[in-house]
């Protein structure tokens, strides 16, 4: 009898090792996702420009907003960011859009724009063709511009229907330096 309470002993000792063994796995592994979890800002850098959306990733959505006046229009939430010139030398940078097509089917005469750059505005307008919203030319090396885009639909589009998605795109040319 005594060799079955042992036994029944050595059980209860390996089955308690093997649970706290399986806890203390479970707690590591809740803890490792809690530390590694992302919390970073959305940042992308190049070797020439650095973008930092601050409260949106890029992605903008017109999904069933009505036709408003540019006055209204214009005091829409705001897409903000910064663009900074990463490289050693001056450089041509532009903004442009790149439309999701398959969430898109408005005219693009149809959904106006504002762009202010260190909160003053640079331009109001439609969106065009080739979808550049702003050039900058001779980006001076660690320049960094400070940008808010306002999205709306036009007040003379009078489709009821209608959605428009793109991203928010930043390319960067080096300056040919001739000595």
């Amino acid at each position: 009898m005594k060799d079955n309470y042992t036994i029944d002993k050595k059980k209860l000792i390996l089955a308690l090792l093997v649970f706290i063994l399986g806890l203390g796995m479970t707690l590591g592994a809740v803890y490792f996702e809690y530390v590694n979890s992302d919390s970073r800002e959305n940042k992308i850098i190049s070797s020439l420009l650095s973008i930092e959306f601050s409260e949106t990733n890029g992605l903008v959505n017109l999904t069933d907003q009505l036709p408003v006046i540019d006055d209204v229009g214009i005091k829409n939430n705001s897409y903000n960011f910064t663009l900074q010139n990463t490289s050693d030398v001056a450089i041509d940078s532009e903004i442009k859009l790149e439309l999701d097509e398959d969430n898109t089917n408005i005219p693009l005469s149809a959904v106006r724009y504002a762009l202010y750059i260190n909160d003053e505005l640079q331009t109001k307008d439609y969106i065009h063709d080739n979808l550049v919203l702003y050039k900058k030319e001779d980006m001076a090396a660690n320049e960094t511009l400070n940008c808010k885009l306002v999205f709306w639909i036009d007040y003379y589009y009078d489709e009821i229907t209608q959605y428009f998605s793109a991203k928010i795109i930043v390319n960067g040319n080096s300056k040919d330096i001739v000595k």
